[in-house]
């Protein structure tokens, strides 16, 4: 009995440890940042290709630098960039081809400053720990400007601009209305199948005034404008803010040509970077971990009488760190608490297992000594 309760503690302070992580990342903890990353507190440039996530792209724009040498070193400055998200109407079809409505990206005013440029001469960089995609798919969007929050409008046989607020769905404006705008309290309206849009402002909206993307042309960047609403013979004004920089979809092309590099060899179109820790210190490291791992095997083992309890074990302990934070990607450890808090090779939890293999060794020698008295 006493063998199999040594088992269930080990087994069960495993499964809380990770779960415990997955909760403490729903919760907002610090010490964990999301894959996502889109987070006003995630940074966005980086000097270092250290500082680089596996599983995202970044650009390199280094005006006299050399990308070679960036590779290998911190460049001094920020050379690598990541690009904002914002708001968009494709959630979770991102690589969907059917395609609906129009695909709109709506970045905020205040944020899009941090969109990076890409010239001839920047290079597109993927970083994987894991693999080489097969493919990678890019979309171009067009740049419309700003925007009261509103797209993708089309014109009736008259010429008048309308966008589908429910027809199919009673929240079909979803995909015309950017909800973080000003434009989001167009919901609130009574679910009617087309709301139109008269003038913005002094502009009356007409093919003259509307882009390709469905949007009003000529709006000032954070103007407040009146825009009249309206269908059938009923009109109601807003007032909405042109603050929202807006992007529509223009084609779609697949990307083949990738290959596994370790410095820098240009593909053409993808360079992908890996970091790797040297041999020498992986060998040092490895004989640490052992060392104070071996305290908790060597007790397991001697406890249960049993060599299976020390395999689960180590097979949970590959497998769930491996699974969350590699393979899945569930879960980044932010680079300054790695030290401390690798599932791996962190201080903390190599100080855990070790200490707990102190307290089985303990507990092991009590029962002993009670066993000789008797």
């Amino acid at each position: 009995m006493g063998n199999r309760k040594v088992l269930l503690i080990v087994v069960i302070a495993v499964v809380v440890l990770a779960v415990g992580a997955v909760v403490a990342t729903f919760l907002g903890v610090d010490l964990f940042a999301t894959v996502s990353g889109e987070a006003g507190k995630q940074p966005d440039a980086f000097s270092s290709v250290d500082d680089l996530k596996s599983g995202k792209a970044y650009v390199w724009h280094h005006d006299g630098g050399d990308i070679k040498e960036d590779l290998k070193k911190d460049a001094g400055e920020n050379v690598y960039f990541t690009c904002i998200t914002g708001d968009y109407n494709f959630k979770n079809e991102e690589l969907g081809e059917a395609i609906e409505y129009p695909r709109s990206i709506w970045v905020d005013s205040a944020t899009d400053d941090r969109i990076p440029t890409v010239t001839s001469k920047d290079r597109l960089i993927y970083v994987s720990s894991t693999e080489v995609p097969q493919e990678i798919v890019f979309e171009r969007f067009a740049d419309y400007g700003y925007s009261i929050g509103i797209s993708n409008m089309e014109a009736d046989k008259g010429g008048h601009y309308f966008m589908t607020f429910a027809d199919v769905d009673d929240d079909d404006y979803k995909y015309f209305i950017d909800m973080n705008s000003d434009a989001s309290q167009l919901t609130e309206l009574t679910a009617i199948t087309r709301l139109y849009l008269d003038k913005v402002g002094d502009v009356k909206v007409n093919e003259d005034s509307v882009s390709d993307g469905g949007t009003v042309l000529g709006l000032k960047k954070d103007k407040k404008y009146t825009c009249e609403f309206y269908t059938g013979t009923y009109y109601q004004d807003f007032n909405l803010t042109a603050n929202i920089h807006c992007f529509g979809s223009m084609e779609r092309f697949v990307n083949y040509d990738c290959t596994v590099i370790k410095s820098l060899q240009s593909t053409g179109q993808v360079n992908e970077a890996f970091t790797e820790i040297s041999r020498p210190m992986m060998v040092v490291v490895g004989i640490v971990l052992m060392i104070f791992w071996s305290p908790l095997f060597v007790e397991l083992r001697r406890l249960t009488k049993s060599v299976w309890p020390c395999v689960i074990l180590h097979s949970m302990e590959d497998a769930v760190p491996t699974m969350l934070f590699v393979t899945a990607n569930v879960l980044q450890i932010k680079e300054t608490y790695s030290v401390m808090l690798d599932p791996i090779s962190g201080i903390l939890p190599t100080l855990l297992v070790f200490f707990t293999g102190l307290g089985l060794r303990k507990c092991r020698m009590n029962r002993e000594t009670d066993v000789g008295e008797k």
